[in-house]
């Protein structure tokens, strides 16, 4: 006989395991036919984190985080309701493969909702993909389990020496439990980690490595070969990573609203066609090699504030002048030279 929480959720079978809790599928026996998710605590001495948890989400209002339906103790066993969801990132990051545009709007839905929980001084510390979960086929998305979050009005539950977050996702400055390295600045690192797990179809990046060769975003996803206008945008997205994902705090965006804004801002020059000026940017004459820029001591360079480039199939010799290359093609704000 299927158990029932409460005197109101019938139990209908177990859906996922995690290492501190069970997840269960349950139906809502005041409104049959109606279905919902149960989180189901699976070790006690975890009581306190998951007290936390919910008055966490008890306290947001917002769409794009789990919202909480009813919580309570079933028999030693305490629980909380949320709502029933279609999958998370970790199964669907492949459709996003090599599609900015869909992969920094997914990511702006998550920036939002992080930068609201920072508003209350309630910093996430294990955004990863299995945490990000879908409502139904399309993109709208939640940010679920709260179980870790550094409360800073709160009392710390974790022990000074515990690392906590996920291994691939997690801010290096938290790998060794230190409180007073807790802020704004580890969730955008782990938001960098996301970004660069979207837009590669499901890639976990290794620390700060976006910048070597095996794991260079316009390499992995084009071969380095496909001179296309995708090819070059990646490139924005690289710069983004530069300051999301740095290992140095300082050298990272300080707040998610910081970050969101830069990614803003991306995102409309993706959407308008626009690229940076890099090497390896698409010939605007023959359209089938790349542009390089010219050495020093060619005679013709960098100088006077333009930028040469020249193509090596056809020789096309582009001159970029700087005003135009700022308003065109940067993004403004830090750094200077996008």
């Amino acid at each position: 006989m299927a158990t029932t929480y409460g005197g109101r959720w019938k139990g209908c079978g177990l859906i996922a395991e995690a290492g501190q809790a069970w997840v269960h599928r349950v139906e809502d026996t005041e409104e049959q036919g109606k279905y919902y998710a149960m989180k189901l605590l699976k070790n006690p001495k975890r009581l306190s984190r998951f007290e936390r948890e919910i008055e966490a989400l008890q306290s947001f209002d917002h769409p794009s985080i789990m919202p909480i339906f009813d919580s309570g103790m079933h028999e030693e066993s305490h629980y909380y309701v949320m709502e029933l969801m279609k999958g998370n990132l970790a199964e669907r990051a492949g459709s996003f493969k090599g599609d900015i545009q869909r992969s920094l709007k997914l990511l702006l839905l998550i920036c939002d909702a992080v930068q609201t929980a920072q508003e209350k001084s309630i910093y996430h510390r294990d955004l990863k993909p299995e945490n990000i979960l879908f409502r139904d086929e399309t993109d709208a998305l939640v940010v679920a389990d709260f179980g870790i979050c550094f409360w800073r009005e709160a009392e710390r539950l974790t022990a000074s020496s515990e690392a906590v977050g996920p291994r691939y996702f997690m801010a290096p400055e938290l790998e060794g439990g230190r409180s007073d390295q807790v802020g704004p600045h580890n969730d955008v690192y782990s938001l960098g980690k996301l970004l660069y797990y979207i837009v590669s179809g499901g890639t976990l990046l290794p620390r700060e490595r976006h910048r070597e060769d095996e794991y260079e975003l316009r390499e992995k996803l084009t071969g380095g070969s496909l001179v296309s206008v995708v090819s070059c945008q990646l490139e924005y997205v690289s710069r983004l990573l530069d300051h999301m994902i740095a290992e140095s705090v300082s050298e990272r965006w300080a707040t998610v609203e910081d970050c969101g804004r830069m990614i803003r801002i991306v995102l409309r020059l993706v959407e308008e066609g626009r690229y940076p000026i890099t090497d390896n940017m698409p010939c605007r004459f023959c359209g089938i090699d790349k542009y390089h820029l010219m050495p020093k001591g060619s005679g013709v360079g960098t100088f006077s504030g333009q930028r040469y480039m020249y193509c090596l199939r056809c020789g096309h010799l582009e001159n970029f002048l700087k005003e135009t290359f700022e308003s065109n093609h940067s993004i403004g704000g830090p750094p200077n030279d996008w």
